[in-house]
């Protein structure tokens, strides 16, 4: 009995997988792990960063409004907090009162300057091991917007 030929020379072999590439399929470029994931996974993992995302936004909320000395951060509100690209990196938005005295480029120093406290009293109200790395996006009041005069 003859054994099959193991070394296949590079022109066959070539051959055999560029007829397997012909045609692009629509989950040709898509991660097997993502494509062949169990949804109810997905979702558990969805719901734990969006709690996550909710106690990061109350927490922030509440050390905003009850800072001690009159800075800028006073001014700020929380308007929403999502997971950039997971929960391990939460993209924070705040946006600036209807105030006069408001002052982008302060705000922006201000909240550099509180970073690092931000953070731990986000860690000291998460029950979690690390806490996630906070993005802070700014945007100030659009005045005018909600006011409608009839």
């Amino acid at each position: 009995m003859a054994k099959p030929n193991k070394n296949r020379s590079r022109r066959q072999l070539r051959g055999k997988v560029n007829n397997h590439c012909d045609h692009i399929n629509s989950d040709d470029f898509i991660d097997p792990k993502e494509y062949f994931r169990d949804q109810t996974d997905f979702s558990k993992q969805d719901r734990k960063a969006l709690q996550l995302c909710r106690q990061v936004e109350q927490t922030l909320s509440y050390v905003l409004c009850d800072t001690d000395d009159a800075s800028m951060l006073e001014m700020l509100q929380v308007v929403s907090v999502i997971p950039a690209p997971d929960a391990s990196r939460l993209l924070v938005t705040l946006q600036a009162d209807n105030s006069k005295n408001y002052d982008h480029p302060t705000a922006l120093a201000a909240i550099e300057e509180h970073k690092g406290r931000l953070r731990t009293e986000v860690a000291n109200s998460i029950s979690r091991k690390r806490a996630p790395m906070l993005i802070y996006n700014v945007i100030p009041c659009l005045s005018g917007l909600g006011d409608v005069d009839e």
